[in-house]
């Protein structure tokens, strides 16, 4: 019966010294674990911070793109006599700032014709008439054409009027 006390009782010994023995190492492993975790971490949050420096590099092009092609298109919609006269598919673009700008109304015939070249003119009743200009048509703007008409009574614009086809 002593002889199998001190079997049980080193079988206890061996099982806690085997247990004492791999703890240590049970615990380097969980150890390890938590690097390696803490690394992957820092790995994936290195990604993240490239990806977003990346997202933000191409929104700031795409950004100062759009506002140069605003630049340069509120650049060709500006109205100027030479476009006026010289490019007149071009007015459907430049109408808008022309009457921004430069608005005939309370203007005489002749200021009128000398800002926009002769026009179109249409009689109406009482001696006043209609001058008209074509606009053109633009696939963006004005896709099946358009006129400018300015109105005149008593040989004053009165009034000015986009009107589509």
């Amino acid at each position: 019966m002593n002889h199998e006390k001190i079997s049980e009782t080193l079988d206890g010994i061996r099982w806690i010294v085997g247990f004492a023995a791999l703890y240590p190492v049970k615990k380097d492993v969980e150890q390890m674990r938590r690097i390696e975790g803490q690394q992957a971490w820092e790995r994936e949050a290195k990604r993240a911070e490239a990806a977003n420096t990346a997202a933000f590099f191409i929104a700031l092009i795409l950004i100062l793109t759009l506002c140069l092609a605003l630049i340069v298109s509120g650049a060709s919609c500006r109205f100027s006599r030479e476009k006026w006269v010289w490019q007149p598919q071009r007015r459907t673009r430049i109408v808008s700032d022309l009457l921004r700008r430069s608005d005939p109304t309370g203007m005489t015939l002749a200021e009128v014709t000398e800002l926009l070249g002769a026009g179109e003119v249409i009689p109406e009743r009482d001696g006043a008439f209609t001058l008209r200009y074509p606009l053109g048509a633009d696939p963006v703007f004005v896709p099946n054409g358009a006129v400018l008409d300015i109105f005149f009574r008593d040989g004053i614009a009165r009034r000015c009027q986009i009107i589509q086809a």
